[in-house]
């Protein structure tokens, strides 16, 4: 788990929160109250606020119901609970309600092996059912899209499915390219393309390449999607997700 996660107060107020996921691209904080956890707030809670709200609290968006995990837990079912997560994120509970730290998908992958990675070609494991960006495509349009098919993350495609580099959901908070504050929808989003802040090169993976391979490389460089090719063509995506499902203990925890 990494310990010591950035989180927020159940009385601070939104803009805070806001402020941390925008500038270190994250998805979702811890929230505490007198220095025990309450639950999650996440970067989709919070997009739909106008600057005339500004003054709420972060405990009016606060995701009570949010599964936890014991610091003693096994690494499989911590890995099984941070999977059923919308963030891929899940807080660390010590006794007393006492937040401990925060296991993420990231975490999980460093002890990858534990989990007992199958021997499977990716073409078994990857899904067909991506959805790909363009190099001139408005940002704008991409950030929809990840949110309408709840995606993290997109292949930046030629017209031939050529990829030539991925944009996610990190890329686009981490520039500052997506604005929480709506109070005006024409100025919602700085007028640019994918191909400004896409990841190019894209790392890929061929479709007949072993999942452990995938692992191994999900592990090293902490990525959430990896493009699958054909002949040198997008076939599929592979995700973090894609891997833990079929690793032998979480199969049969499962």
């Amino acid at each position: 788990m990494s310990i010591n996660p950035l989180q927020v107060g159940a009385g601070e107020y939104v803009t805070r929160a806001r402020e941390l996921m925008r500038d270190n691209g994250i998805q979702c904080l811890p929230v505490v109250q007198d220095g025990r956890y309450q639950g999650m707030i996440t970067a989709q809670d919070l997009v739909n606020i106008t600057s005339t709200k500004s003054n709420v609290t972060v405990d009016g968006y606060l995701r009570w119901e949010t599964a936890t995990v014991s610091p003693s837990a096994d690494l499989a079912e911590g890995a099984l609970r941070a999977m059923e997560s919308d963030a891929g994120r899940i807080a660390v509970v010590a006794n007393g309600g006492r937040l401990a730290g925060v296991l993420s998908l990231v975490d999980v992958f460093r002890g990858i092996e534990e989990l007992r990675v199958p021997d499977l070609p990716v073409r078994d494991v990857m899904h067909r059912d991506f959805v790909v960006a363009t190099p001139d495509e408005q940002i704008s349009q991409v950030w929809t899209n990840m949110i309408l098919y709840g995606f993290r993350g997109f292949p930046v495609v030629r017209k031939d499915q050529t990829v030539i580099g991925m944009i996610t959901r990190e890329d686009i908070l981490r520039r500052g390219y997506v604005r929480f504050e709506r109070e005006d929808e024409h100025m919602k989003w700085r007028p640019s393309t994918v191909s400004a802040i896409m990841t190019t090169p894209a790392t890929t993976i061929g479709e007949g390449e072993p999942v452990r391979r995938a692992a191994r490389i999900f592990s090293e460089r902490s990525f959430s999607h990896l493009p699958v090719l054909r002949n040198g063509k997008l076939s599929g995506v592979l995700d973090r997700r894609d891997v833990l499902k079929v690793c032998g203990r979480l199969v049969a925890l499962g």
